[in-house]
């Protein structure tokens, strides 16, 4: 099978997996790691990030429209 790294960083991996002992997983770790990362305060700044998109968008609209009517 042909790799997507060049033979030198393979090379580089390997030597690095060799000098540093790291310990392995087990299944349950390996399925903890593929979930997804949003834990209960990034979900409340992506949604306070949002809100305040959402009423600045809302206020620019606004300002247009009334803008837009003075004509």
């Amino acid at each position: 099978s042909q790799s997507l790294l060049p033979n030198w960083k393979i090379k580089e991996i390997d030597k690095f997996l060799d000098t540093y002992n790291l310990p392995k997983l087990n299944q349950e770790e390996i399925e903890n790691l593929k979930r997804p990362i949003m834990n209960r305060s990034l979900y409340k700044i992506r949604c306070s990030f949002c809100y305040k998109l959402m009423v600045e968008m809302h206020s620019m609209c606004t300002f247009i429209k009334r803008k837009s009517q003075r004509k």
